[in-house]
């Protein structure tokens, strides 16, 4: 049976610091934390789209011709907004227990991962700085999504959502494993972990 450290998680943002909000295993949190992370990068590359789109209006007023990079920046930020909206989206349900974030997280890390390597695979990184940095970046995003695929698939990852899942989310007030010795060996667990260890 899986053993949940008894620490306070500052990686649970439903906690509060309260009893009912104060554990996650740790393959959760390593998740909530690499789809967290990813979402401020995409929002970072978000941040340099509108940057783009505000040189390339400046450029059109100077009458320079710059339309065609402008509904680049403008298309790029708005898939950008939307990859960071979705990455912060799953995360926070994740935390939640929802049994369909985990399911529809792992889906769309595993579509990220195949991005990030046909990307990487496809570059040329004897083409320049900025192939190269592209290249590289893609890999590094593919290892970080695949990282997060690996931890929603944890047998912890999948009992912790059984069990919320079942009784409606963290917010709802369910019971977690009690902090302290006895959460250590798991002696003391409500009946639905048990029932949760059986479905992993």
């Amino acid at each position: 049976m899986a053993e949940y450290p008894s620490v306070e998680s500052p990686l649970d943002p439903e906690s509060g610091g309260s009893e009912a909000g104060r554990l996650m295993p740790l393959p959760v949190r390593y998740a909530w934390g690499l789809l967290w992370l990813q979402g401020l990068i995409w929002g970072g590359l978000a941040l340099l789209m509108v940057i783009g789109a505000v040189v390339a209006v400046i450029d059109i007023l100077a009458n320079v011709n710059a339309v065609v990079a402008l509904a680049l920046a403008v298309f790029a930020g708005a898939l950008t907004v939307g990859f960071a909206t979705g990455e912060i989206v799953l995360a926070r349900a994740l935390a939640r227990g929802s049994k369909g974030a985990r399911k529809t997280a792992i889906g769309v890390e595993i579509a990220m991962t195949s991005l990030g390597a046909m990307w990487a695979a496809g570059s040329n990184f004897s083409g320049g700085l900025v192939a190269g940095a592209g290249g590289l970046a893609a890999a590094a995003g593919a290892g970080l999504s695949l990282a997060a695929v690996v931890c929603l698939l944890h047998r912890s990852t999948r009992q912790y959502s059984a069990v919320h899942g079942n009784q409606g989310g963290i917010d709802a007030g369910l019971s977690r494993p009690p902090a302290g010795p006895s959460s250590a060996s798991c002696g003391s667990l409500p009946a639905a972990w048990g029932t949760a260890s059986q479905l992993a």
